[in-house]
């Protein structure tokens, strides 16, 4: 009607009263792209025909998960098997899959990018790509109710978009590295056969080779996947349309995301991240090995355009890249007789406050990382470096009474290190200035009552 904004497919709207401090909410508007959208239609435009025939995706994981995928990997196999092109059969199982990873390739590649009659002509990469966007703005979606303190809900699985709609993100990253390890894993099997029988597999055993790999699928889905949670339940989120979010209940969902596995690493911003306080995570995953082989079949975008636009991208990033990185070292160079005026911080880049940083102890987890990292430069014993995160925990987990003597504890780990690696005592010193300021900053009455 009249005088009423028009949103389109897409939108997030403000909800809330007008005033000071009124809290606004956001309200995410995900329309699917395969819906007609008429922009200030009178009232009557609602028995008019689509212009554009309704054809929403719809997949078929049956055929993805399914017994296809299990026959096709075993036939082409023993196809390559039967060649003589597999590589000579070797002891060492990563040596071996290392000779095979161009088939590996091909195999996966065959997979996705053949027509098949049986989809009515359409290949398994259709089936993976549709609706992946609107997937994923559906998801942010939820997102923001989360951070804005509202509870995430999981849509039916009795639905149609739960049992035919088109694949997440996630989804369609979990299935690269199923089909990834499936493959590798039938050419495993069929390098042990050779070192027993002495001969590569024959098309007789296709029966049992199909159940092989059935099996292996079936155990790798339950598998903890690389950020804890089982991959079968990542998949599971991405077909409920949720964000994978540890620790957080889902309403609809009786699991719950397995945090990631303990952080082994030093790095003070990990351990933070790790141990919430940085508030409510959500583990998302990267996805970059669907672009390291180059190739489109494998691509996370969805068309060819869309892919070699990316591909373009790329290239201009790493031009600029490269020529930024050859004004730096030329101008380095040049300054390097004047270097008074250098800051001690090499790759920090925190300028100015942190949103929800309101101790401070964010930027500072930045500013600790570059000391430890150039801790590990210089070859610092870990118990040594390990001290100073767990002072540093301490001192951000204190109360206020606790503070002073917190802060005493860190401050004494540092010099200690300092003084037996000298090249970080600027970073230190500068380091402890900051944690000085932030305090004066955030709790001025009770730093002036302690000594320094």
């Amino acid at each position: 009607g009249k005088g009423i904004q028009s949103i389109g497919h897409r939108a997030i709207l403000a909800l809330g009263q007008q005033g000071q401090n009124s809290r606004v909410f956001p309200l995410p508007i995900c329309l699917p792209p395969w819906w007609e959208v008429c922009s200030e239609a009178e009232p009557a435009a609602i028995n008019r025909d689509r212009e554009i025939p309704l054809n929403p995706p719809r997949t078929s994981r049956n055929f993805l998960y399914g017994e296809p995928l299990f026959h096709e990997v075993a036939v082409h196999i023993l196809n390559l098997a039967q060649q003589g092109v597999i590589p000579a059969p070797h002891q060492r199982k990563v040596d071996f899959l290392s000779a095979c990873e161009p088939l590996i390739i091909d195999v996966h590649r065959e997979w996705l990018m053949r027509s098949r009659n049986k989809l009515g002509g359409r290949r398994v990469r259709d089936l993976l790509h549709g609706g992946m966007e609107w997937h994923t703005a559906l998801v942010f979606g939820q997102m923001l109710r989360l951070q804005e303190g509202g509870e995430i809900v999981a849509i039916s699985s009795d639905s149609v978009a739960y049992q035919s709609g088109p694949l997440g993100r996630e989804e369609v990253i979990v299935y690269f590295d199923l089909c990834r390890a499936l493959i590798a894993h039938g050419f495993t099997w069929c390098n042990e056969r050779f070192r027993k029988s002495g001969h590569w597999p024959t098309k007789q055993e296709l029966p049992k080779f199909r159940q092989v790999l059935r099996k292996f699928c079936q155990n790798w889905l339950v598998d903890a996947s690389e950020v804890g949670s089982p991959n079968k339940f990542i998949i599971e989120c991405s077909r409920r349309r949720v964000p994978l979010a540890p620790g957080v209940v889902i309403e609809g969902l009786e699991q719950e995301a397995t945090p990631e596995k303990s952080v082994s690493c030093d790095c003070p911003i990990c351990q933070m991240m790790h141990s919430g306080e940085m508030g409510v995570g959500i583990t998302m995953l990267a996805g970059r090995q669907l672009e390291v082989d180059g190739e489109f079949a494998f691509s996370i975008h969805e068309t060819m355009d869309a892919w070699q636009r990316q591909q373009r991208e790329n290239e201009q990033l790493r031009l600029k890249i490269e020529q930024t990185s050859a004004e730096r070292a030329a101008k380095d160079a040049a300054d390097s007789g004047d270097d008074e005026l250098e800051s001690v911080w090499k790759s920090s880049v925190v300028q100015g406050e942190i949103p929800g940083d309101s101790r401070g102890h964010i930027s500072l987890a930045f500013r600790l990382a570059e000391i430890v990292s150039q801790l590990q430069s210089l070859s610092a014993p870990k118990p040594l470096i390990r001290e100073i995160n767990q002072r540093f925990r301490a001192y951000r987990r204190s109360a206020t009474l606790d503070l002073n003597m917190e802060r005493q504890f860190l401050f004494s780990s540092l010099e200690v290190t300092a003084d037996q690696f000298p090249p970080i005592r600027d970073q230190v010193a500068d380091f402890q200035s900051l944690v000085l300021e932030y305090e004066r900053r955030t709790q001025p009455d009770e730093f002036d009552r302690f000594p320094r």
